[in-house]
């Protein structure tokens, strides 16, 4: 969930080389799509896809493929040999402390807070936090229940599973954001009677005036533009996953800790995505072996001195 359908191979009339059948497409059909992808393959506004997504797309197509010749309905697989793009090493934009403070000061007063709050003390993707209800929420248990995601697709959203198996989890949830919770649902069940609409916990947590669950590209842009108010022009709702992650392996939580509260699949995708904390991490760690080092030298000189 969370793509367009991959166009320009397998549709009538967008392929670039004419319609084909399966069995008919040969690999430069392929490499034409995925040139074509880079260059114009973006569905809303122009311009290309990135490298990375072009690559998901390119191996949804190869197992796809793949499958039909296991299936004998082809003999050798085009894809095989196709040459995608080199995608550039991630590197997620740091957010401090500090940087989240402001632009949740500048969120005050707004219907958003309390989503863009949660967003920051959760990690929780953006699908998963316009998807949540107040069953998943345990305001006296302090914890969140991830296990669904609403993404938006043309002329609106659609809610269904979360992005992989390990995405449904459970996130424990601090006071201050309990607290926020709290009253968030105070306001809406105000909110909802003003409307004459009938308010129960299968309500959505984050709902427009007329109560309904807002669709997720509107949170993206409500965020942006709070945080461009806030003085970050680059900054985007995504990366309040990001922020929440890099705060956490600041403190010394446990990389395992961090990859369960993010719902990553394997904890190569977390450490890989955070290289450049663990990097600082490491250089600290140097100092603190030294420190050790350092100590028990000075320790034994004393002893051999008395």
């Amino acid at each position: 969930m969370g793509y367009e359908p991959v166009p320009g191979v397998f549709e009538a009339g967008r392929s670039g080389e004419g319609h084909h059948r399966v069995e008919e497409h040969k690999s430069r059909h392929l490499q034409g799509y995925v040139s074509r992808m880079l260059k114009s393959g973006r569905v809303r506004g122009e311009g290309g896809l990135s490298p990375a997504t072009v690559i998901r797309h390119f191996r949804v197509l190869l197992a796809a493929l793949k499958h039909t010749v296991n299936m004998d309905v082809i003999k050798t697989n085009p894809a095989d040999r196709v040459k995608t793009p080199r995608a550039k090493r991630f590197t997620p934009q740091v957010i401090t402390v500090e940087m989240a403070n402001l632009i949740l000061e500048q969120a005050v007063g707004t219907p958003w807070l309390a989503a863009f709050c949660l967003a920051f003390y959760s990690g929780v993707r953006r699908s998963e936090l316009c998807a949540l209800r107040w069953t998943d929420v345990g305001i006296e248990e302090y914890c969140l229940t991830i296990d669904r995601a609403r993404v938006a697709v043309k002329g609106g959203s659609v809610e269904g599973e979360p992005k992989s198996e390990t995405s449904s989890r459970l996130v424990s949830l601090s006071t201050n954001i309990v607290y926020v919770l709290y009253y968030h649902r105070k306001d809406q069940q105000r909110m909802f009677e003003d409307l004459g609409i009938s308010w129960t916990e299968e309500c959505h947590l984050f709902c427009n005036d007329q109560g309904r669950p807002y669709n997720p590209s509107s949170v993206t842009h409500a965020f942006k533009r709070i945080a461009r108010k806030a003085g970050f022009s680059d900054v985007l709702l995504h990366d309040t996953r990001h922020g929440h992650a890099t705060i956490l392996m600041d403190a010394d939580v446990h990389l395992t800790v961090v990859q369960e509260r993010l719902g990553h699949s394997t904890i190569t995708i977390t450490s890989d995505t955070y290289s450049h904390v663990l990097r600082g991490m490491d250089v600290a760690a140097a100092e603190v072996f030294e420190r050790k080092f350092s100590d028990a030298g000075a320790q034994k000189r004393k002893s051999d001195l008395r």
